[in-house]
């Protein structure tokens, strides 16, 4: 799975909690 942080105020952030999820290919229903 990709994990991509957030960006904010131009720097690299992972989420507070460390949280993530899946992202779905709404075309092929395939999860990233």
């Amino acid at each position: 799975m990709l994990e991509v942080p957030l960006l904010i105020g131009g720097q690299s952030c992972p989420a507070r909690d460390g949280r993530t999820f899946e992202r779905c290919n709404p075309v092929t229903g395939e999860v990233d």
